[in-house]
């Protein structure tokens, strides 16, 4: 059984505003507040993928210091 869209949501901010660095926290959790709930299923999946990759990575790609890898998913 699958969550419904608006549990997924609720899930996703919370893991949005409890990454485990203050910043990533700041970041993710503001931009989550914002845009979820405007998310259908497809993007709300790739926020969830996005949200598996290491603080650090995310913080490089977010500042430009490293670019992001190329997007494999599907249009």
């Amino acid at each position: 059984m699958t969550a419904s869209p608006t549990s997924v949501r609720k899930r996703l901010l919370f893991r949005s505003w409890h990454r485990g660095t203050r910043e990533a926290d700041l970041i993710l959790g503001s931009f989550a507040e914002a845009n979820l709930g405007r998310f259908d299923e497809g993007r709300l999946d790739r926020y969830e993928a996005l949200l598996e990759c290491p603080d650090a990575d995310l913080f490089d790609w977010i500042t430009g210091r490293t670019p992001p890898p190329p997007d494999t998913t599907p249009t």
